[in-house]
């Protein structure tokens, strides 16, 4: 009866360990490498802001925000892009470069007008909108959560699995000074870091979309 006892148990663990070996490199991995840039040519920011009362965090003197209208996209003209962002989960230390720059569609457009206010050549204007502007972001990891996500469809086939495959994921809480960031992050490589922030009796949330790696 022991030995028949163990040996199901045995068998129930082996059952889950073999759902859930589709994915453990995510759980596994020492270092993740990841990029938040936006798809000028796709006209995606990827970037989002979402609150519970937008009429009072996103509206301006000159605009004016539904109150049923919960997020608020950046326009492309400009975006902020994460680049060369790592965490190592031995140092406990995550780095990044923020970087501001124009949309490189419209620069033409940008340096007209540029030169046209301060009556400078357009090519001088021109170099003046191509510059980014960059810092480097230190950043503490206090928390990792592993999980695991049930996936329902074969990525490559499209096809519904006969029983969802169990695909590993982390949520990561980093802090920089005083403001904390949550990273999600999936097997599939998909990535999303969102910041809370509150002013007053409002608040809301700000999101970035990327894609991460391993290694």
């Amino acid at each position: 009866m022991i030995r028949s006892t163990y040996l199901v148990a045995f068998l129930i663990a082996a059952a889950f360990a073999a759902e859930r070996s589709t994915a453990q490199n995510l759980h596994d991995t020492s270092k993740l490498t990841c990029s938040f840039t936006p798809d000028f040519n796709a006209g995606k920011s990827m970037e989002a802001s979402c609150s519970r009362m937008p009429e009072k965090v996103f509206s301006t003197r000159f605009l004016s925000k539904e109150p049923g209208d919960h997020c608020d996209v950046n326009e492309m003209y400009e975006s902020s892009a994460w680049t060369d962002f790592t965490i190592d989960f031995r140092t406990k230390l995550v780095m990044w470069n923020e970087e501001t720059s124009p949309d490189p569609l419209k620069r033409q457009e940008y340096a007209e007008a540029l030169a046209e206010k301060n009556g400078m050549l357009v090519e001088d204007a021109k170099e003046e909108v191509s510059k980014n502007l960059s810092r480097r972001v230190l950043a503490q990891v206090k928390h990792v959560e592993k999980s695991f996500d049930r996936n329902y469809i074969d990525p490559i086939s499209g096809e519904f699995y006969d029983e969802p495959v169990l695909d590993t994921s982390m949520t990561i809480l980093f802090t920089v000074r005083n403001d904390h960031y949550l990273l999600y992050v999936s097997d599939s490589t998909e990535a999303i870091v969102s910041n809370h922030y509150k002013f007053g009796d409002a608040s809301w949330i700000s999101m970035r979309f990327g894609r991460c790696r391993t290694g």
